[in-house]
């Protein structure tokens, strides 16, 4: 296992599921999904990107008084897709990446990280 010695690391993983779980938690329980499964099926389906873009997402919306039902709306869009597996659809998160606070690692940092 790789680790990351940087103090300033914030688990990509572990952020992204307390998104979920602070905007959709309860629409993902309802529908007897996991949270924790959740997140492995986004990051399947579009990729590692896809923590920094629901990261930056979130941070966007926050700074420009996004509200919480358009927040709940574009994630349960892109969480849809990914646990239908649908690689061709475009998520609504996609160009939020420059606006997260994760550290954008490359693809040698990659070998686990949740």
């Amino acid at each position: 296992m790789t680790q990351i010695k940087d103090p300033n690391y914030r688990n990509p993983f572990q952020i992204t599921k307390e998104h979920l779980e602070n905007y959709i938690g309860d629409e993902i329980k309802r529908c007897n999904q996991d949270i924790f499964r959740s997140v492995c099926m986004l990051e399947h389906t579009f990729g590692y990107n896809i923590y920094r873009q629901i990261d930056g997402f979130i941070n966007f919306a926050k700074a420009n008084n996004i509200s919480e039902f358009q927040i709940k709306t574009t994630l349960l869009h892109d969480l849809g897709g990914a646990l239908n597996s649908d690689t061709l659809m475009l998520p609504r998160v996609s160009e939020y990446g420059d606006h997260s606070t994760i550290k954008k690692l490359d693809e040698s940092e990659l070998k686990t990280h949740i």
